[in-house]
């Protein structure tokens, strides 16, 4: 019988990804925003594998006309949740034809990262944000009249023994509720085994999420009560913001729920380490790279930079899922544990610098683990602020060209070495 290869449709889904996120309105910036929406694409893509796989014949075509019709009526109504539906409508319409139930199984599990990663939860559900902040007020006013203190409620406007504390929409939970939703999603589809269990986690995250916030919120008003009405701001808020998503991912992981034994893997030929370290390594990577987001944005020198990071970071995308390396687990983990030990001190020390240095040691870990790779971990300095920085006295396309020479240079080395070791195989 004759068979395809889902290849091509994995870079049609990419391709109609891109289609789906511009046309959809950013939920806070366009660096955040873009970051989850490509770590939701990564996580499918690693954990939906093996890819290359023969499918069967298509013997309609209602998906696809499911999925075109989505997205344009997304288009046309600029309803943001279409466009995801029907980016996930996509994807089903060729993993349906897998020949492995196996393999169908585990991709359907995974369709919900796909309509959790593009920007329209905070967009679409601003009423939800405003009962969060309402509802919280409420259980903060009931919890310090428990206390036995005097406290009066006008809306989200509290009084605490003469302390005005207001519920501003920056505690609505809307800024995190997109990445709780993408993480707990994860963390569903990797541990529970039944599918109504998996239904059910979803239906619980909103839930979740609310609880967490409502906590953050009360926590935000004791400090302001005990140590002054404007310390939850700034650097306060973002930390328990941070806890509340840990907090989220941490009562997912505990639902009594019918479990996997073991976990959904990424395939028996997927490549990469499956390490803590190795997964911790990478998520402190991402978080260094926000920032960089943020210059790429704002930052004259760097409005290119993005293009040089892709050119970069051309070998791991070209290269895919591939056959594992057992021999090489404790190299990756030695390069993941230097990834990981310079993004912390980076951090600690506030050099930024040294903290992006820690994302090529992790991509590095998820290749092969070997340190020949060095020309290209070094070659990662091209697409940092500090490059722009240091050849801010040349004129800018000669700053440009020579930051994508090397950036180039790194990428080549790499890809060098595969065609050499295909060969040889």
């Amino acid at each position: 019988m004759k068979t395809l290869d889902e290849r091509p449709h994995l870079a049609l889904l990419t391709l109609v990804a891109g289609v789906v996120f511009a046309a959809s309105p950013l939920e806070q910036d366009l660096g955040t925003d873009l970051l989850r929406a490509v770590a939701g694409l990564l996580l499918f893509h690693r954990f939906g594998g093996p890819w290359g796989g023969a499918l069967e014949p298509a013997t309609h075509r209602r998906w696809e006309g499911l999925s075109a019709t989505l997205i344009a009526a997304q288009l046309a109504l600029g309803a943001g949740s279409l466009g995801a539906l029907g980016l996930a409508a996509a994807a089903w319409s060729w993993l349906r034809r897998r020949r492995s139930p196996e393999a169908r199984n585990r991709a359907a599990r995974l369709l919900p990262l796909l309509v959790l990663a593009m920007p329209w939860v905070a967009h679409e559900t601003t009423e939800l944000g405003w009962w969060f902040r309402l509802s919280g007020a409420w259980v903060t006013e009931q919890a310090f009249a428990a206390f036995g203190l005097a406290v009066t409620r006008e809306g989200t406007l509290l009084n605490v023994e003469g302390t005005p504390i207001s519920v501003e929409a920056a505690c609505s939970g809307l800024q995190t509720l997109p990445a709780i939703l993408l993480a707990g999603a994860l963390l569903l589809a990797l541990r529970v085994r039944t599918r109504r269990g998996l239904l059910l986690g979803l239906c619980m995250l909103p839930l979740l999420a609310w609880v967490a916030n409502t906590v953050r919120i009360g926590v935000l008003s004791g400090l302001a009560l005990s140590l002054g009405e404007r310390t939850p701001t700034g650097t306060a808020h973002e930390l328990i913001g941070l806890v509340v998503i840990a907090g989220v991912v941490g009562a997912v992981a505990a639902l009594p729920l019918p479990r996997r034994q073991p976990p959904l893997r990424r395939g028996a030929d997927a490549k990469g380490p499956d390490s803590l370290l190795a997964w911790l390594a990478a998520g402190a990577a991402v978080c260094a790279l926000v920032p960089m987001a943020v210059h790429w944005l704002h930052a004259p020198l760097e409005r290119h930079s993005w293009l040089i990071f892709v050119l970069w970071f051309a070998p791991v995308l070209l290269r895919g899922p591939g056959p594992a390396r057992p021999a090489g687990a404790g190299r990756r983990a030695r390069l993941a544990g230097a990834s990981l030990a310079l993004t912390l001190l980076g951090l600690a020390l506030g050099v930024h610098a040294l903290a992006l240095f820690g994302a090529p040691f992790a991509a590095a870990a998820f290749l092969d683990g070997r340190w020949r790779l060095a020309p290209w971990i070094i070659s990662a300095f091209a697409w940092m602020p500090a490059a722009g920085w240091a050849l801010h006295a040349l004129p800018p396309t000669v700053s440009l060209g020579l930051r994508l020479l090397l950036a180039g240079a790194g990428a080549a080395s790499v890809l060098w070495l595969e065609f050499r070791e295909g060969r040889r195989a």
